[in-house]
């Protein structure tokens, strides 16, 4: 792709793939047998072939989340990408926390401890409400 990933997305790529994370569909790195068109490569060669932005998950509407590209490497933080133009919006600082916030593991203040969804992966959250640390999931951590 000419760009140099974040090493945490590339880690969790490795480990998981694509496919569906809570309410986030991660575009698979390369096509899957099962005949799904958008991976990484197609959907960013077709949207962004300038390669400012690399898209990691189709929000539904056109738009995108992903990386912001600088220099030929990604940022960390996830953005935000409109498709009819806009300030791309900064949504996580990193693709860790993306990924819990879209699974709803990241407790809000006044609310429980407990996820809201089950996922494949194994995350360390620290709950805003009781300040100590939990494990969710049914994998070690990462």
């Amino acid at each position: 792709m000419g760009v140099l990933l974040p090493e945490a997305y590339k880690a969790f790529m490795m480990r998981y793939g694509g496919g569906m994370f809570g309410f986030v569909d991660l575009l698979p790195i390369v096509a899957e047998p099962e005949g799904q068109e958008d991976d990484l490569w197609t959907v960013n060669d077709r949207e962004f072939p300038d390669r400012r932005f690399v898209a990691v998950a189709p929000v539904g509407s056109g738009d995108h989340w992903g990386f912001q590209v600088t220099g030929g490497r990604c940022r960390d933080a996830i953005w935000f990408h409109f498709h009819d133009g806009g300030e791309d919006q900064l949504v996580a600082d990193d693709f860790l926390s993306f990924v819990v916030r879209r699974c709803h593991l990241d407790p809000r203040p006044g609310s429980s401890c407990a996820p809201v969804c089950s996922t494949r992966f194994t995350v360390m959250i620290r709950c805003s409400d009781c300040r100590r640390q939990r494990t969710d999931a049914s994998e070690p951590s990462l």
